[in-house]
């Protein structure tokens, strides 16, 4: 049970998180608002005032979700400061003096970035997923607004193309689908259809693509054993078996941030040659465990820099905590691009800047005023 200095950091924590998170997300709103406001009105130049401001609205609502998921640890680590120099101007000592041990009040802070983490993990695994579609639109458009196809393979070289897709429906317009030789056919040949829609794993049918009438005819294809395997005819047309999603093939597909764990795991484990780089995955995948540890261990780097022992300068102690924090933030974006390139391992460049902040909150420690 929270005691009543527990309840009082935890509640400040929270209340700070929150202001923070509202002016950085309005900040975000009129910049980005203000920039793009011509293509709202270009998009929606036949829709009624309230049609436009509904829009306009709704747009922006989903992009608090994606807002809160690229801040989440900013608004911790900025809270924490908050919450630490308004203890240090006046309230510390007589929390000393009662007999509160200063470690004691890491408590409150520790179940404060837990509930951050809880949310943000909510966030990435559910709420981003769902909204992707919905993300990914130009300014003022919908997830059901037609775009063009960004042609790839799947991981058994299968490549696929088509005039337009519907991210929403999960449907390609005008699918041209080319088969590997001679792997999949004895001889090179495209499959054309009018439609092509993606269907997830049902009971002992793979995920894959259903495409209507095919030309040529599926009893024309020239198909190996494994592309008999991976093609074949179902009730309702043409069926290929692929891990190829529909978010794969359209513009922009590179990012992995609106995947859940799972799809980014199933998407490390069936890589497909012509999307993102297998080894950033690896590294976002590996980044999804060490994050919440990281900003955890934020708490042990930051409080004895603020909290010190003989410190008469909190302007430097604030700008110590920083430029430690900043540091490890430039480890992480450097690990990241040396990983992208193959430089260095990603499971090693997602780690180790959680190893160098357990090492840096160690050193710290004795610091912290008792």
């Amino acid at each position: 049970m929270l005691k009543t200095i527990d309840h009082y950091l935890f509640t400040r924590y929270v209340q700070t998180a929150l202001q923070i998170f509202i002016a950085l997300f309005g900040m975000f709103v009129v910049i980005d608002g203000f920039t793009n406001f011509d293509n709202f009105q270009d998009t929606l130049k036949n829709a009624s005032i309230l049609q436009f401001w509904g829009t306009f609205l709704a747009h922006y609502a989903r992009q608090s979700v994606m807002v809160f998921q690229l801040t989440g640890t900013t608004l911790g680590l900025i809270a924490m400061l908050v919450v630490l120099v308004q203890l240090r101007r006046g309230e510390l000592y007589p929390i000393l003096s009662s007999g509160v041990p200063t470690r004691r009040l890491a408590a409150p802070l520790l179940w404060g970035v837990l509930v951050l983490n809880g949310f943000l993990m909510i966030n990435q695994e559910f709420l981003l997923p769902k909204l992707a579609d919905s993300l990914q639109v130009v300014h003022g458009q919908s997830s059901q607004t037609l775009q063009k196809v960004s042609p790839t393979y799947d991981r058994h070289r299968i490549y696929f193309d088509g005039e337009t897709i519907n991210p929403a429906r999960r449907r390609i317009e005008h699918v041209a689908v080319t088969l590997p030789f001679p792997s999949l056919s004895t001889e090179p040949v495209t499959l054309f259809a009018e439609v092509a829609k993606w269907m997830p794993r049902d009971g002992s049918r793979p995920a894959g693509w259903l495409l209507g009438e095919t030309t040529p005819g599926i009893s024309q294809l020239p198909l190996t054993e494994l592309g008999r395997s991976l093609i074949g005819r179902i009730e309702q047309g043409v069926f290929i078996a692929s891990d190829m999603t529909a978010d794969q093939l359209r513009p922009g597909r590179e990012t992995s941030r609106y995947l859940s764990t799972r799809e980014l795991a199933e998407r490390v484990r069936n890589p497909s040659p012509g999307t993102a780089n297998l080894a950033v995955q690896v590294y976002d995948l590996h980044s999804r465990l060490t994050t919440p540890l990281m900003n955890l261990g934020l708490v042990f780097i930051v409080m004895p820099l603020i909290l010190r022992r003989e410190s008469n300068s909190m302007i430097n102690d604030i700008f110590t905590a920083l430029l430690l924090v900043g540091a490890i933030g430039l480890l992480m974006f450097v690990g990241q691009f040396l990983a992208s390139y193959e430089i260095l391992r990603p499971d090693l460049a997602a780690w180790l800047p959680l190893i160098t902040t357990g090492v840096t909150a160690a050193m710290f420690a004795p610091l912290l005023k008792t």
